[in-house]
Protein backbone atom coordinates (compact mmCIF):
# COMPACT_ATOMS: atom_id res chain seq x y z
CA UNK A 1 0.00 0.00 0.00
CA UNK A 2 1.27 3.51 -0.82
CA UNK A 3 2.10 5.50 2.33
CA UNK A 4 0.59 8.96 2.36
CA UNK A 5 1.29 12.13 4.26
CA UNK A 6 -0.42 13.78 7.19
CA UNK A 7 -3.16 16.28 6.46
CA UNK A 8 -1.50 19.68 6.13
CA UNK A 9 -3.62 21.11 8.92
CA UNK A 10 -2.38 18.32 11.26
CA UNK A 11 1.36 18.85 10.65
CA UNK A 12 3.62 18.07 13.57
CA UNK A 13 4.40 20.95 15.91
CA UNK A 14 8.16 20.32 15.60
CA UNK A 15 8.08 21.54 11.98
CA UNK A 16 6.21 24.69 13.00
CA UNK A 17 8.71 25.36 15.81
CA UNK A 18 11.65 24.95 13.41
CA UNK A 19 10.13 27.46 10.99
CA UNK A 20 9.64 29.97 13.82
CA UNK A 21 13.27 29.56 14.91
CA UNK A 22 14.53 30.02 11.35
CA UNK A 23 12.41 33.13 10.88
CA UNK A 24 13.88 34.61 14.06
CA UNK A 25 17.43 33.87 12.87
CA UNK A 26 17.10 35.20 9.32
CA UNK A 27 14.65 37.99 10.11
CA UNK A 28 11.20 38.73 8.71
CA UNK A 29 11.82 41.80 6.54
CA UNK A 30 8.93 42.60 4.26
CA UNK A 31 11.48 43.48 1.60
CA UNK A 32 12.48 39.83 1.10
CA UNK A 33 11.44 38.40 -2.25
CA UNK A 34 9.06 35.46 -2.51
CA UNK A 35 11.99 33.19 -3.35
CA UNK A 36 13.54 33.96 0.04
CA UNK A 37 10.46 32.94 2.01
CA UNK A 38 10.28 29.57 3.77
CA UNK A 39 7.43 27.79 2.00
CA UNK A 40 6.14 24.28 2.69
CA UNK A 41 7.16 21.82 0.02
CA UNK A 42 6.04 18.35 -0.94
CA UNK A 43 8.49 15.72 -2.08
CA UNK A 44 6.81 13.64 -4.78
CA UNK A 45 6.84 9.89 -4.11
CA UNK A 46 8.55 7.67 -6.67
CA UNK A 47 5.11 6.61 -7.90
CA UNK A 48 2.21 9.12 -7.60
CA UNK A 49 -1.03 8.04 -6.01
CA UNK A 50 -3.31 6.80 -8.79
CA UNK A 51 -6.95 7.43 -7.94
CA UNK A 52 -9.99 6.55 -10.05
CA UNK A 53 -13.31 8.40 -9.64
CA UNK A 54 -16.34 6.68 -11.20
CA UNK A 55 -19.36 8.95 -11.40
CA UNK A 56 -22.92 7.75 -11.86
CA UNK A 57 -23.81 10.96 -13.67
CA UNK A 58 -22.32 13.25 -16.32
CA UNK A 59 -19.74 16.02 -15.86
CA UNK A 60 -22.24 18.75 -16.76
CA UNK A 61 -24.10 18.40 -13.44
CA UNK A 62 -23.32 20.83 -10.62
CA UNK A 63 -23.25 17.98 -8.08
CA UNK A 64 -20.56 16.16 -10.07
CA UNK A 65 -18.46 19.32 -10.32
CA UNK A 66 -18.68 19.82 -6.55
CA UNK A 67 -17.56 16.25 -5.90
CA UNK A 68 -14.56 16.57 -8.22
CA UNK A 69 -13.61 19.91 -6.74
CA UNK A 70 -13.95 18.54 -3.21
CA UNK A 71 -11.82 15.45 -3.90
CA UNK A 72 -8.98 17.50 -5.39
CA UNK A 73 -9.16 20.05 -2.59
CA UNK A 74 -9.12 17.49 0.21
CA UNK A 75 -6.19 15.55 -1.27
CA UNK A 76 -4.34 18.88 -1.45
CA UNK A 77 -4.86 19.28 2.30
CA UNK A 78 -2.70 16.17 2.70
CA UNK A 79 -0.12 17.57 0.27
CA UNK A 80 -1.21 15.62 -2.80
CA UNK A 81 -2.03 17.25 -6.13
CA UNK A 82 -1.24 16.96 -9.80
CA UNK A 83 0.76 20.19 -9.51
CA UNK A 84 2.99 18.54 -6.90
CA UNK A 85 3.46 15.55 -9.19
CA UNK A 86 2.28 13.09 -6.56
CA UNK A 87 -1.38 12.56 -7.51
CA UNK A 88 -3.06 11.26 -10.65
CA UNK A 89 -6.85 11.57 -10.72
CA UNK A 90 -8.81 9.84 -13.47
CA UNK A 91 -12.55 10.21 -14.03
CA UNK A 92 -15.22 8.08 -15.66
CA UNK A 93 -18.79 9.31 -16.17
CA UNK A 94 -21.56 6.74 -16.60
CA UNK A 95 -24.24 9.35 -17.48
CA UNK A 96 -26.84 7.22 -15.70
CA UNK A 97 -29.27 10.16 -15.61
CA UNK A 98 -29.89 9.35 -19.29
CA UNK A 99 -30.58 5.62 -18.76
CA UNK A 100 -34.19 5.10 -19.79
CA UNK A 101 -34.17 1.36 -19.07
CA UNK A 102 -32.44 -1.10 -16.76
CA UNK A 103 -30.67 -2.50 -19.83
CA UNK A 104 -29.13 0.88 -20.60
CA UNK A 105 -27.90 1.20 -17.02
CA UNK A 106 -26.34 -2.27 -17.19
CA UNK A 107 -24.59 -1.31 -20.44
CA UNK A 108 -23.22 1.83 -18.79
CA UNK A 109 -21.97 -0.24 -15.87
CA UNK A 110 -20.28 -2.70 -18.21
CA UNK A 111 -18.45 0.20 -19.83
CA UNK A 112 -17.28 1.54 -16.48
CA UNK A 113 -15.94 -1.82 -15.31
CA UNK A 114 -14.18 -2.41 -18.64
CA UNK A 115 -12.51 0.99 -18.41
CA UNK A 116 -11.28 0.31 -14.87
CA UNK A 117 -9.98 -3.14 -15.84
CA UNK A 118 -7.61 -1.63 -18.40
CA UNK A 119 -5.55 0.12 -15.73
CA UNK A 120 -4.37 -0.16 -12.14
CA UNK A 121 -5.22 2.18 -9.29
CA UNK A 122 -4.34 2.60 -5.63
CA UNK A 123 -7.99 3.31 -4.77
CA UNK A 124 -11.32 3.76 -6.56
CA UNK A 125 -14.10 6.17 -5.59
CA UNK A 126 -17.66 5.31 -6.70
CA UNK A 127 -20.02 8.28 -6.62
CA UNK A 128 -23.80 7.82 -6.19
CA UNK A 129 -25.90 4.68 -6.35
CA UNK A 130 -25.54 3.72 -10.02
CA UNK A 131 -21.76 3.54 -9.77
CA UNK A 132 -21.98 1.59 -6.54
CA UNK A 133 -24.52 -0.92 -7.86
CA UNK A 134 -22.91 -1.36 -11.27
CA UNK A 135 -19.23 -1.19 -10.35
CA UNK A 136 -18.50 -2.10 -6.73
CA UNK A 137 -21.34 -4.57 -6.26
CA UNK A 138 -20.52 -6.42 -9.50
CA UNK A 139 -16.73 -6.50 -9.06
CA UNK A 140 -15.34 -9.35 -6.93
CA UNK A 141 -13.14 -8.24 -4.01
CA UNK A 142 -9.53 -7.77 -5.07
CA UNK A 143 -6.40 -5.81 -4.27
CA UNK A 144 -7.87 -2.37 -5.03
CA UNK A 145 -9.97 -0.81 -2.24
CA UNK A 146 -13.16 1.14 -2.89
CA UNK A 147 -14.64 4.18 -1.18
CA UNK A 148 -18.18 5.16 -2.14
CA UNK A 149 -19.86 8.50 -1.55
CA UNK A 150 -23.28 9.98 -2.22
CA UNK A 151 -24.98 6.64 -1.51
CA UNK A 152 -28.74 6.97 -1.00
CA UNK A 153 -29.46 3.27 -0.44
CA UNK A 154 -28.22 1.21 2.48
CA UNK A 155 -24.83 -0.49 2.00
CA UNK A 156 -26.46 -3.86 2.62
CA UNK A 157 -28.80 -3.26 -0.34
CA UNK A 158 -25.76 -3.80 -2.56
CA UNK A 159 -24.13 -6.50 -0.45
CA UNK A 160 -21.40 -4.19 0.85
CA UNK A 161 -21.68 -4.88 4.57
CA UNK A 162 -19.77 -8.14 4.23
CA UNK A 163 -17.08 -6.73 1.94
CA UNK A 164 -13.59 -6.22 3.40
CA UNK A 165 -12.50 -3.93 0.55
CA UNK A 166 -15.18 -1.23 0.80
CA UNK A 167 -15.70 1.87 2.96
CA UNK A 168 -17.89 4.83 2.27
CA UNK A 169 -19.97 7.91 2.94
CA UNK A 170 -23.75 7.77 2.76
CA UNK A 171 -25.97 10.61 1.62
CA UNK A 172 -28.93 11.39 3.85
CA UNK A 173 -31.39 14.22 3.36
CA UNK A 174 -31.52 16.58 6.31
CA UNK A 175 -35.30 16.59 6.31
CA UNK A 176 -36.07 17.45 9.92
CA UNK A 177 -33.39 20.16 9.90
CA UNK A 178 -34.94 21.61 6.74
CA UNK A 179 -38.40 21.69 8.31
CA UNK A 180 -37.01 23.43 11.40
CA UNK A 181 -35.13 25.86 9.16
CA UNK A 182 -38.35 26.77 7.37
CA UNK A 183 -40.02 27.64 10.65
CA UNK A 184 -37.04 29.75 11.69
CA UNK A 185 -37.18 31.68 8.44
CA UNK A 186 -40.95 32.10 8.63
CA UNK A 187 -42.63 31.08 11.91
CA UNK A 188 -46.03 31.34 10.21
CA UNK A 189 -45.27 28.61 7.69
CA UNK A 190 -48.18 26.15 7.54
CA UNK A 191 -47.98 24.35 4.22
CA UNK A 192 -45.13 23.45 1.88
CA UNK A 193 -44.91 21.65 -1.45
CA UNK A 194 -42.14 19.15 -2.19
CA UNK A 195 -41.22 18.54 -5.82
CA UNK A 196 -38.65 16.22 -7.43
CA UNK A 197 -37.99 14.38 -10.68
CA UNK A 198 -38.41 10.63 -10.97
CA UNK A 199 -34.69 9.96 -10.53
CA UNK A 200 -35.49 10.26 -6.83
CA UNK A 201 -37.78 7.20 -6.82
CA UNK A 202 -35.09 4.50 -6.38
CA UNK A 203 -33.63 6.44 -3.44
CA UNK A 204 -36.85 6.32 -1.43
CA UNK A 205 -37.19 10.10 -1.58
CA UNK A 206 -40.97 10.12 -1.55
CA UNK A 207 -41.27 7.52 1.21
CA UNK A 208 -38.68 9.12 3.48
CA UNK A 209 -39.95 12.66 3.06
CA UNK A 210 -43.57 11.56 3.46
CA UNK A 211 -42.77 9.89 6.77
CA UNK A 212 -41.03 13.03 8.00
CA UNK A 213 -43.90 15.23 6.81
CA UNK A 214 -46.48 13.10 8.60
CA UNK A 215 -44.53 13.48 11.84
CA UNK A 216 -44.29 17.26 11.47
CA UNK A 217 -46.61 20.25 11.45
CA UNK A 218 -46.57 19.99 7.63
CA UNK A 219 -48.48 16.70 7.63
CA UNK A 220 -50.99 17.88 5.03
CA UNK A 221 -48.36 19.07 2.57
CA UNK A 222 -48.12 17.34 -0.84
CA UNK A 223 -45.19 15.62 -2.55
CA UNK A 224 -45.03 15.52 -6.34
CA UNK A 225 -42.58 13.34 -8.26
CA UNK A 226 -42.70 14.05 -12.00
CA UNK A 227 -41.05 12.97 -15.24
CA UNK A 228 -41.60 15.84 -17.67
CA UNK A 229 -40.74 19.52 -17.60
CA UNK A 230 -44.38 20.33 -18.37
CA UNK A 231 -45.54 18.54 -15.22
CA UNK A 232 -42.77 20.20 -13.22
CA UNK A 233 -43.84 23.66 -14.38
CA UNK A 234 -47.49 22.91 -13.60
CA UNK A 235 -46.57 21.88 -10.05
CA UNK A 236 -44.49 25.02 -9.53
CA UNK A 237 -47.49 27.14 -10.47
CA UNK A 238 -49.79 25.08 -8.24
CA UNK A 239 -47.41 25.41 -5.29
CA UNK A 240 -47.28 29.17 -5.77
CA UNK A 241 -51.02 29.31 -5.24
CA UNK A 242 -51.30 26.86 -2.35
CA UNK A 243 -48.10 26.82 -0.26
CA UNK A 244 -45.71 29.01 1.71
CA UNK A 245 -42.51 27.36 0.42
CA UNK A 246 -41.52 25.14 -2.51
CA UNK A 247 -38.92 22.55 -1.48
CA UNK A 248 -37.22 20.92 -4.47
CA UNK A 249 -35.31 17.66 -4.64
CA UNK A 250 -33.40 16.48 -7.72
CA UNK A 251 -34.27 17.94 -11.14
CA UNK A 252 -31.67 16.62 -13.59
CA UNK A 253 -33.62 13.82 -15.32
CA UNK A 254 -36.62 15.78 -16.58
CA UNK A 255 -37.52 15.46 -20.27
CA UNK A 256 -39.47 17.61 -22.70
CA UNK A 257 -42.47 16.59 -24.83
CA UNK A 258 -40.18 14.80 -27.30
CA UNK A 259 -38.42 12.86 -24.54
CA UNK A 260 -35.22 14.88 -24.83
CA UNK A 261 -33.42 15.75 -21.57
CA UNK A 262 -33.85 19.24 -20.17
CA UNK A 263 -30.71 20.98 -18.94
CA UNK A 264 -30.55 21.12 -15.16
CA UNK A 265 -29.69 24.82 -15.02
CA UNK A 266 -32.65 25.64 -17.29
CA UNK A 267 -35.02 23.82 -14.93
CA UNK A 268 -33.99 25.74 -11.84
CA UNK A 269 -33.77 29.06 -13.74
CA UNK A 270 -37.40 28.69 -14.91
CA UNK A 271 -38.47 27.62 -11.43
CA UNK A 272 -36.91 30.63 -9.74
CA UNK A 273 -38.31 33.02 -12.31
CA UNK A 274 -41.86 31.68 -12.06
CA UNK A 275 -42.28 30.68 -8.43
CA UNK A 276 -44.15 33.27 -6.42
CA UNK A 277 -43.04 31.61 -3.19
CA UNK A 278 -39.47 31.03 -1.93
CA UNK A 279 -37.72 27.96 -3.31
CA UNK A 280 -35.67 25.85 -0.91
CA UNK A 281 -33.35 22.94 -1.71
CA UNK A 282 -31.91 19.79 -0.17
CA UNK A 283 -28.58 20.04 -2.03
CA UNK A 284 -25.91 22.71 -2.04
CA UNK A 285 -25.98 23.15 -5.82
CA UNK A 286 -29.65 24.21 -5.66
CA UNK A 287 -28.73 27.12 -3.39
CA UNK A 288 -25.76 28.03 -5.55
CA UNK A 289 -28.08 28.08 -8.57
CA UNK A 290 -30.42 30.56 -6.88
CA UNK A 291 -32.72 28.93 -4.31
CA UNK A 292 -33.17 30.65 -0.95
CA UNK A 293 -31.25 28.30 1.31
CA UNK A 294 -31.64 25.43 3.72
CA UNK A 295 -29.81 22.72 5.59
CA UNK A 296 -28.25 21.01 2.61
CA UNK A 297 -26.15 18.09 1.46
CA UNK A 298 -22.81 19.40 0.30
CA UNK A 299 -20.89 17.67 -2.50
CA UNK A 300 -17.64 19.03 -1.15
CA UNK A 301 -18.44 17.73 2.34
CA UNK A 302 -19.19 14.29 0.92
CA UNK A 303 -15.86 14.42 -0.91
CA UNK A 304 -13.99 15.53 2.20
CA UNK A 305 -15.37 12.64 4.25
CA UNK A 306 -14.55 10.21 1.42
CA UNK A 307 -10.97 11.39 0.94
CA UNK A 308 -10.35 11.25 4.68
CA UNK A 309 -11.44 7.61 4.62
CA UNK A 310 -9.26 6.98 1.56
CA UNK A 311 -6.19 8.39 3.32
CA UNK A 312 -6.74 6.04 6.25
CA UNK A 313 -6.98 3.10 3.87
CA UNK A 314 -3.91 4.15 1.89
CA UNK A 315 -2.03 4.34 5.17
CA UNK A 316 -2.81 0.69 5.81
CA UNK A 317 -6.10 0.65 7.70
CA UNK A 318 -8.55 -2.01 6.51
CA UNK A 319 -11.56 -0.57 4.59
CA UNK A 320 -13.90 -2.69 6.70
CA UNK A 321 -12.46 -1.00 9.81
CA UNK A 322 -12.85 2.45 8.27
CA UNK A 323 -16.52 1.59 7.69
CA UNK A 324 -19.60 3.53 6.59
CA UNK A 325 -21.12 6.73 7.93
CA UNK A 326 -22.85 9.96 6.89
CA UNK A 327 -22.41 13.63 7.87
CA UNK A 328 -24.71 14.13 10.82
CA UNK A 329 -25.77 17.67 10.05
CA UNK A 330 -26.42 19.63 6.90
CA UNK A 331 -24.56 22.68 5.69
CA UNK A 332 -26.55 25.84 6.43
CA UNK A 333 -26.70 28.10 3.39
CA UNK A 334 -28.42 31.30 2.29
CA UNK A 335 -28.53 32.95 -1.12
CA UNK A 336 -28.48 36.75 -0.85
CA UNK A 337 -29.98 37.27 -4.30
CA UNK A 338 -32.86 34.96 -3.41
CA UNK A 339 -33.43 36.86 -0.17
CA UNK A 340 -33.97 39.99 -2.24
CA UNK A 341 -36.02 38.17 -4.90
CA UNK A 342 -38.65 37.09 -2.38
CA UNK A 343 -38.13 40.03 0.03
CA UNK A 344 -37.16 37.71 2.88
CA UNK A 345 -36.00 38.97 6.27
CA UNK A 346 -33.77 36.27 7.77
CA UNK A 347 -32.98 36.15 11.51
CA UNK A 348 -29.51 37.59 12.14
CA UNK A 349 -28.32 34.59 14.14
CA UNK A 350 -29.22 32.30 11.23
CA UNK A 351 -27.32 34.51 8.80
CA UNK A 352 -24.25 34.46 11.06
CA UNK A 353 -24.00 30.65 11.08
CA UNK A 354 -24.79 30.18 7.37
CA UNK A 355 -22.61 30.11 4.27
CA UNK A 356 -23.74 33.04 2.15
CA UNK A 357 -24.00 32.85 -1.64
CA UNK A 358 -24.32 35.93 -3.83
Amino acid sequence: MVPVQMRRGLAASHGVLMIVILLIVVGCSSEKSASDQLLPTVTPPETPLRIMVVHSFGPELSWVHQINQGIAHEFAQYGYSSANGNLELKFYYMNAQRAATEGELIRMGNGARAYIARDTFDLIFAVDDAAVSQVIALTPPGQTPYVFLGLDARPKDYGLEDRDDVAGVMERLHIDETFSWLRRVNPNTQRITLLADNSSLPTGFGTNVRAALDASIFAHSPIYIVETIADWQAMVKLASATSDFLVVGSYFSLVDAEGSPVIQSDVIAWTLENSKIPVVGFWEYTIQEGALGGSVISGETQAQFAVDKAIRILNGEAPSAVGFDAPERGKLMLNKTAMSRWDMTIPLDLIEISTLVE
